[in-house]
């Protein structure tokens, strides 16, 4: 049950009640009082982090949100980093989603920030090449001059630093190479980067996203 309106003292009021209702488990109920002032915020993030700061002592309660990514993602709204309160959205390249509600559609718990997880889209590279300087990702799709970062669970092919964003420059179907700049992608024939070594361990490659939020939301008492 919820019930909107106004409290005895004229603010703005979201009730609500759990439970079943029964006489071993009666109703209960909460009583938030929250300002009528909406508020917005807008972010573009590379990678998880923060949306709104945290205020003490108060909900963070979010009304309205639109996302969009240039490549294919999943992220979830969260409250401190560590408790999950909206569920996964999935995302695909150039596609925007919104959801609104007045009422609210969720909320952080008290006294936390707002954060947004980014889970990249990521692809299993089978084989690192030094002596071609190729990285075999079968059936990869990637784009030319797309913006990826390489991870390894050992060692990245020396050449390639982790965190950093390359430029696809495509060798085969199966296969890519790496450039550090658009720039260097684009020149003929393309300036990429020399591996040393192979490196170790599974080696991963993630299409380096850019997500961007808008959201309204009210700060609840």
């Amino acid at each position: 049950m919820t019930l909107y309106g106004r409290d005895a003292n004229g603010n703005d009021a979201y009730i609500r009640g759990t439970g079943t209702g029964t006489t071993t488990d009666g109703h209960i109920t909460f009583h938030d009082v929250f300002s009528d002032q909406i508020r917005f915020a807008a972010v573009d993030l590379t990678a998880s982090g923060d949306l709104i700061t945290a205020v003490a002592a108060t909900k963070l309660r979010v009304t309205s949100f639109s996302l969009s990514s240039d490549v294919p993602c999943a992220v979830q709204f969260q409250s401190e980093a560590t408790d999950d309160i909206s569920g996964i959205f999935y995302l695909s390249g150039g596609q925007s989603i919104s959801q609104t509600c007045d009422l609210g559609i969720f909320e952080t718990d008290q006294g936390d920030r707002l954060n947004l997880v980014i889970t990249e889209d990521s692809l299993p590279v089978r084989l690192a090449d030094d002596t071609s300087d190729t990285l075999t990702i079968e059936s990869h799709g990637l784009k030319f001059r797309e913006a990826v970062k390489v991870t390894s669970t050992g060692t990245l092919p020396a050449g390639l630093t982790a965190g950093t964003v390359y430029f696809v420059v495509e060798d085969s179907v199966d296969t890519i190479r790496l450039a550090s700049t658009a720039a260097n992608a684009s020149t003929d024939p393309a300036a990429v980067v020399d591996f040393t070594d192979a490196g170790t361990g599974n080696i991963t490659l993630t299409r380096a996203v850019n997500v961007g939020v808008t959201l309204s939301y009210r700060q609840v008492a």
